[in-house]
Formats: C-alpha cells, structure tokens, sequence
C-alpha cells in the first residue's frame, strides 16, 4: 500500500505488526501509527477527588517504540449503562503513557469498559 503525496514522491508501508500490547505500522516517511485496546473492568481503587472519582493506570506500553514522543488520543467506551467516564493520558514517553479514567458515578468499581489508543509518531 502506498499514498501518493505528489506526482515524485509516495509514502508506503515499510512494517506492519502486532504483539501483546497492540498493533503498529511504520511508513516510509518516518510516520509510526499505533492502535492500542485495553479491557477495563474497575477493581475498586478508585480515589474520590470531589465529586469525581479517578483511577490510575500506569505504564500502559505501545506495541513498537518511537523515536522521540507520539501525539496521542484516547477513548474510553463503557459498555455498563447510566455511566460517565472518560480518560486524560499524562507522562508519554517514547515507549509507555499513563492514563488516568475519570467517572462521575459514586459505584466506581462497577465501571466495565474498553480504553482505545492512537498514537502518532516518528519511529525514525
């Protein structure tokens, strides 16, 4: 697979993969994409902060390393109903963020959901 970015000059797969911790691609422009899917069912360590409850998760891992540090967007989708929640990341590296979810719901611990990540970046 190749994008064409002008008439001269095509950007194309050099690498694709997958491990435990999720899949990548490498393009031959440098560009790095990883998509990461974390099953998240709460524990109950879940710290009251006011009105909001929040749960840590640290070093969640990226399935190739990159060279300096990747932009990165995540989601969380609960599949347990009447909850709200979502996520913030905080201290990206080149090879691990950690995120923290933030729910609004005082039964924290019955918060069941998915955490979806894309990271961008240069693997060169």
């Amino acid at each position: 697979m190749s994008l064409v970015t002008s008439r001269n000059d095509a950007i194309s797969i050099v690498e694709s993969g997958s491990n435990e911790n999720g899949e990548y691609t490498k393009f031959s422009n440098g560009t790095m994409i990883c998509n990461m899917k974390i099953l998240f069912s709460a524990d109950g360590n879940w710290i009251q902060d006011n009105i909001m409850y929040r749960r840590t998760i640290e070093n969640v891992t990226f399935p190739a390393i990159f060279k300096d540090t990747p932009t990165v967007v995540g989601i969380f989708n609960a599949t347990t109903t009447n909850r709200v929640c979502w996520l913030s990341t905080r201290n990206i590296t080149a090879s691990k963020i950690e995120t923290v979810i933030i729910s609004t719901y005082w039964n924290a611990s019955a918060v069941i959901g998915t955490l979806n990540f894309i990271a961008i970046g240069k693997w060169k």
